[in-house]
């Protein structure tokens, strides 16, 4: 062989070797696939009271995402110390604002498409789920309370987690666990004594 010949394969033998030991650095999982399926009985709710909040109706509108890599919704830790990030082509937002109107409304909340009594809007700051054995998610959103005017009436920020057994397909687990944090978030937030008065009379009121 040829000096060009053997540099050329010493070339192609390393960029091989660079494949090999690059990419698997970046080990990448199947996109996952998220839905609305939470596992929570709604007794978790039974005790707050909600009196009153039936009467008036909530104008719902859609979340933002604030994340910084919005595609990312999780990490196996399997491997540690290696941790690979899974993400999805879903619309984490959307996912979130298909959760929190499902809860309010079998609470009895009446949500309505637009001229609510109160307007409730937020973002989504954190939502990821980690894969150790198990599943455990966990998701931060901040919520606004308004008048449609656009005058704050409360704002604040929620925490939810859960943690599955990670028995189930990815596709699944990550499902259910990221529905069951968001549907704890919202128990954590009708818990709120302002909130939900302000819910339950939301004229704006005056500093005293």
């Amino acid at each position: 062989m040829t000096t060009g010949g053997c540099r050329a394969a010493l070339a192609a033998a390393l960029m091989l070797l660079l494949a090999a030991c690059g990419p698997a650095a970046e080990r990448r999982f199947p996109e996952v696939s998220l839905r609305w399926a939470p596992t929570a009985q709604l007794g978790a709710l039974s005790w707050i009271d909600l009196t009153g909040l039936g009467d008036r109706s909530i104008e719902l509108r859609p979340f933002e995402d604030e994340r910084p890599r919005r595609d990312r919704i999780g990490e196996n830790r399997s491997d540690e110390p290696d941790v690979w990030p899974v993400r999805t082509g879903d619309d984490v937002a959307q996912f979130v604002n298909t959760g929190l109107a499902a809860t309010l409304e079998r609470v009895g909340l009446r949500l309505v498409d637009r001229d609510g009594d109160v307007v409730v809007r937020g973002a989504v700051r954190h939502l990821l789920l980690t894969e150790r054995g198990g599943f455990s998610g966990e998701v931060a959103l901040r919520v606004v309370a308004e008048t449609p005017g656009g005058e704050a009436l409360w704002e604040g920020l929620v925490l939810g987690a859960h943690v599955g057994t990670g028995r189930f397909d990815r596709s699944r687990g990550y499902s259910e666990t990221l529905s069951d944090a968001v549907f704890d978030a919202v128990v954590r937030l009708l818990q709120n004594s302002e909130l939900t008065e302000v819910l339950g009379d939301p004229r704006p009121r005056d500093d005293e």
